[in-house]
């Protein structure tokens, strides 16, 4: 693999790098560049989310400890690595700048970057860090657009690429068996501490003060560190969860995202610090294949609370309350957790309902009261958890956050089952009449005549549905219109 041009220098990413410990960022991002070159569908799996098409004829090259020749001379950053696509003549090229452990992203680092790109002719910058974003167009760094002109910036974190490596290797992407051992060795290197790969583990120091003042009812200020450092760090949370819970079910769980907040995260921002300051909620919506519908997460802080939710319609074809509340209990696990709530949401004005699980099992008029004759339309299938003090800790909240939610799932989101319409049967239109009884015994004579068969075994009525659909399907010839251009054969 050559070094290009616009390197001064610059090594090929090695899988087994030769570097110091105190170079991890250095080593870890190696280690990976060099596995997106090995694994071409590890590549590809990453680079998709760069907006850039891999396909199978894209060679991926990949460089570590690069310098650039177009570079001011008052200029001491130094990116961590370059990345190369080739597909035919057309050619694409990141710049990778990489954070390992608990250092964060500087915005006057990448800032210079994007010049450095912009001078070199280089398309895009790729940041990586322990730090979460919810797409990998959306950055944990606020770097002005007009800054951007020309070049593109993502960021993946860390945990993310450990995630994509899982879920490539338990799926029926990978059958190379060399591709496997070395994906399965870069995923043990990644999980091991030597690799400054990290979750997210606690909010921000801020986060307990908020908590007193939303108990006290102290007014929040929208634009105090206090009300924004707390969204944004529920923000990597946020993802950090639905990478854990990919993890865990062995398919990609997604953030659900207004469209509005996917383009603009300032406006997802402002819509998420609105929901702060006037419900004193958090919330957080995860899309799970297949699955019955969204997960819905709350995060009440002036209740002290968090709240997992599944919300189902219920089915059309069972009229009384009692029927359609009897299916849905059939779907849930009799050892289901004891603080799981169902909700009643009726047609029209009347207010929703709620009961215990375990009180609906034993009586269903506990949720239906003086509805026995209403329209139930959904049920929101509910874990309502206390939080208590551990709500105002930093590190307790993230780790109860983390063990509330897979629970939720395992023991009512995987049972769930959308109510579905069941296919139409043929009916039997009784205002037809049946093919002549006098008609059914000519054919029977005939048939008769011109076979030497065992005498039929079917009933009249079914034989006589049989010839009627036979003469439907193949019309008399002399039924037919002859095409002016074919001669009729006497």
């Amino acid at each position: 693999m050559e070094r290009p041009d616009f390197l001064v220098s610059g090594e090929a990413a090695r899988l087994i790098p030769i570097l110091p410990d105190g170079q991890r960022e250095c080593r870890t991002t190696s280690i990976v560049l060099a596995g997106m070159m090995a694994v071409p569908e590890f590549g590809r799996k990453l680079l998709s989310t760069a907006g850039v098409r891999v396909g199978k004829t894209t060679s991926i090259e990949c460089f570590t400890e690069i310098v650039l020749k177009n570079v001011p001379k008052q200029t001491k950053d130094r990116p961590d690595g370059l990345i190369i696509l080739r597909t035919g003549k057309k050619v694409w090229r990141a710049l990778i700048e990489a954070k390992a452990g608990s250092a964060e992203l500087d915005q006057h680092q990448i800032e210079t970057y994007v010049q450095l790109a912009k001078q070199n002719h280089i398309d895009a910058i790729i940041t990586i860090s322990n730090q979460f974003a919810a797409l990998p167009t959306h950055h944990p760094v606020d770097i002005p657009k007009r800054a951007l002109s020309g070049v593109e910036l993502f960021h993946w974190s860390w945990t993310y690429v450990l995630t994509e490596a899982t879920l490539l290797i338990a799926s029926s992407e990978l059958n190379n068996p060399d591709h496997k051992y070395l994906l399965s060795e870069i995923i043990r290197y990644l999980r091991s501490d030597r690799s400054g790969v990290s979750r997210f583990d606690r909010m921000n120091p801020e986060w307990k003060d908020l908590i007193t003042a939303i108990q006290n009812r102290a007014p929040l200020d929208r634009r105090s560190d206090m009300v924004t450092k707390s969204v944004a760090s529920w923000f990597q949370e946020q993802r950090d969860i639905s990478l854990l819970m990919s993890r865990k079910l062995g398919k990609k769980v997604n953030i659900k995202l207004a469209k509005a907040h996917a383009d603009s995260p300032d406006e997802r921002l402002n819509s998420e610090i609105e929901q702060l300051v006037t419900k004193h909620q958090l919330k957080l919506d995860l899309e799970i294949p297949n699955a019955a519908s969204t997960v819905e997460i709350i995060v009440d802080l002036l209740r002290r609370c968090v709240i997992c939710s599944m919300r189902i319609d219920a089915p059309k074809d069972k009229v009384r309350p009692a029927a359609r509340i009897n299916w849905l209990l059939k779907q849930l696990p009799r050892e289901a957790h004891q603080n799981i709530h169902i909700r009643a949401n009726w047609f029209g004005r009347t207010p929703p309902s709620q009961a215990m699980l375990q009180d609906v099992r034993q009586n269903a008029e506990c949720l239906i009261g003086n509805q026995a004759n209403g329209d139930l339309r959904s049920f929101d299938v509910m874990l309502v958890v206390d939080m208590a003090a551990d709500l105002a800790r930093t590190t307790k909240f993230i780790e109860k956050v983390e063990k509330i939610i897979p629970v939720y799932y395992e023991q009512v989101g995987q049972h769930l089952r959308a109510w579905v319409a069941p296919p139409p049967k043929i009916r039997r239109d009784i205002s037809e009449d049946p093919v002549p009884s006098e008609t059914y015994a000519e054919n029977s004579a005939s048939e008769q005549a011109e076979t030497s068969q065992a005498p039929i075994q079917e009933s009249s009525q079914s034989t006589a549905e049989s010839l009627s659909l036979n003469a439907a399907l193949s019309p008399d010839e002399d039924s037919l219109e002859i095409p002016e251009f074919l001669v009729r054969n006497t």
